[in-house]
C-alpha cells in the first residue's frame, strides 16, 4: 500500500471513534424514561383519540400529536323499489249511464154515466162512445113565444161511424110537478127571426154520427110558467142501444 492510503484510513478510524464518543456523550445526557401516554376519552362520534406523547428533552415539553381521524363510510340508504303497476291490456269497458225511464201517466179513459144521473147543465153525459151535453139554457131574450130555450148537441168521439137510431120523441121536458111541455127544434145555426123554422121535436130524426161528428140543435120549449115551478127537467129516454135516461135539470130564474 502507499503511504497516502495508509494516511486515509487512520483518518477515518479517528472519525469513527469520535462519532462513537458523541454518540455516548448524547445518550448520557438525553436519558430516556417511560413516556406517559394520555388517552382523551372517545366522543360517540369520534373514531380516532388524541394521543398526547411526553418526550423529554433538555428543555420537556409535551408534544402533542393529532391522529388524523380515520374515515368512516357513509351509510347507504337504499330506497325501496316501486313496483309499476301492470298495464292491462284489456279494454276498458265504461259502465252505461243509468237512464231514467219516464212513464207517460196513461189518459184516463172517461166513464160512463150512470142511468137516471141528474146533471146540471153544460155537464156532458158520457155512454158508449156518446157525449150529450145541453147548455145554453136561457129564460130572457127567447123568440117564437118561448118560455126558455136551450142547445142541445150529440158527439160521436169515435172515429168511425156510428147508428144511433135518435127519434125525437125520445126527448122529453117536464117541469118539477110533473106537467109536460111542448118542445120545438131546429139545426143549429137557429135562425131566431124565422120561428117557421122551429119544428116538433117528434119530426127530429138522426139515424147515424159520422167519426167524430158533433151533432147540434136548438130546443125551444113553449108553454106557461107556473109560479111554484122552480126548475125543469130535460130527459132523453134513448138513443138506440148506447144511451138510458139521461137527465139535465134547468133551475127556473127568480
Amino acid at each position: 500500500m502507499k503511504p497516502w492510503q495508509y494516511v486515509a484510513i487512520g483518518g477515518v478510524i479517528v472519525l469513527l471513534c469520535l462519532c462513537v464518543l458523541l454518540v455516548n456523550a448524547v445518550a448520557g445526557i438525553f436519558k430516556p424514561s417511560t413516556p406517559t401516554l394520555t388517552f382523551a376519552p372517545l366522543p360517540s362520534h369520534t373514531v380516532a383519540p388524541q394521543i398526547t406523547v411526553l418526550v423529554y428533552s433538555p428543555t420537556p415539553a409535551p408534544v402533542t400529536f393529532t391522529p388524523v381521524p380515520t374515515r368512516v363510510p357513509p351509510t347507504l340508504t337504499i330506497e325501496p323499489t316501486q313496483v309499476p303497476k301492470p298495464i292491462s291490456s284489456a279494454t276498458t269497458t265504461p259502465l252505461p249511464t243509468a237512464t231514467r225511464t219516464v212513464t207517460p201517466t196513461p189518459t184516463q179513459i172517461p166513464t160512463d154515466t150512470p142511468a137516471n144521473t141528474v146533471l146540471d147543465v153544460n155537464k156532458k153525459w158520457r155512454q158508449q162512445s156518446l157525449e150529450m151535453l145541453v147548455q145554453n139554457a136561457r129564460f130572457s131574450n127567447v123568440t117564437c113565444e118561448s118560455l126558455f130555450e136551450f142547445d142541445l148537441s150529440l158527439e160521436n168521439t169515435e172515429p168511425g161511424e156510428l147508428v144511433i137510431s135518435w127519434k125525437g120523441d125520445e126527448i122529453t121536458v117536464a117541469d118539477d110537478t110533473g106537467k109536460l111541455y111542448d118542445v120545438f127544434y131546429q139545426p143549429t145555426p137557429r135562425d131566431p127571426a124565422d120561428c117557421t123554422k122551429y119544428k116538433p121535436i117528434k119530426e127530429m130524426s138522426k139515424t147515424a154520427l159520422a167519426g167524430k161528428e158533433n151533432y147540434k140543435i136548438g130546443i125551444a120549449v113553449r108553454g106557461a110558467l107556473p109560479d111554484s115551478v122552480k126548475e125543469f127537467n130535460v130527459m132523453i129516454g134513448k138513443i138506440g142501444t148506447r144511451v138510458q135516461n139521461a137527465k139535465w135539470k134547468i133551475p127556473v130564474p127568480r
